[in-house]
């Protein structure tokens, strides 16, 4: 031994060893390994747990035979809805003419008594001139109802009718009948494991038409 000189360590390997490589690599794969096999475990859990294509198909009969009964349902409110719009409708069409002719009437004699208003309407607004014409020309007492500014004038028929309510005539019908409607087709049930198979063999939800 050389005085000065202490003698040298002994350094172990700086790269652990390649059977512990070996052992963590050995856990990893075991661990993943359980961890696919659990999940297909629950996937075939699910599977067995999930209702049978028989029952789907039972659930889906019963869902279409409800709507086949209220289709059913409806029909037969409506034959018989038809049929009391089919013996009401006479009756109330005859009252509909009647009521044309009743008006027509009214509207004759309506316009007789207007014809015989606006007569008298002529002659006394020709009363009204002519007692003002004689007020000017010889200087006579202005009568109230020829003072053109009075509110005994006559006033004509066309601006007293102006203010009257009048009905007036119906061109459409005010009232929006709401028709039936359809009854709602029942809409297929998607089926979740068909499109996974689908998708993973053509690469869509659905296969092409024309591929099986």
């Amino acid at each position: 031994m050389v005085k000065g000189h202490s003698p040298a360590r002994k350094r172990g390997p700086r790269n652990p060893s390649p059977a512990i490589h070996t052992c963590n690599e050995g856990d990893e794969a075991m661990s993943s390994n359980a961890a696919e096999l659990e999940r297909e475990a629950a996937r075939l859990r699910a599977i067995i747990d999930g209702p049978s294509e028989r029952e789907r198909a039972a659930a889906e009969l019963a869902d279409v035979e409800r709507q086949i009964a209220a289709r059913r349902q409806a029909k037969a409110e409506a034959t018989a809805r038809l049929l009391g719009i089919k013996k009401a409708y006479p009756s109330l069409r005859g009252e509909y003419d009647e009521d044309e002719a009743r008006v027509r009437e009214c509207i004759k004699a309506l316009n007789v008594a207007i014809e015989t208003w606006n007569t008298r309407y002529e002659r006394l607004h020709r009363l009204e001139e002519e007692a003002r014409g004689l007020n000017k020309v010889h200087l006579l007492e202005l009568l109230e109802f020829a003072n053109l500014k009075s509110p005994e004038r006559v006033v004509p028929p066309a601006f007293v009718l102006r203010d009257l309510p009048l009905v007036s005539l119906v061109e459409r019908p005010r009232v929006v009948v709401e028709h039936a409607t359809e009854p709602e087709r029942p809409r297929p049930k998607r089926d979740a494991a068909r499109e996974a198979r689908a998708l993973a063999r053509f690469g869509t939800a659905a296969p092409t038409p024309g591929y099986k």
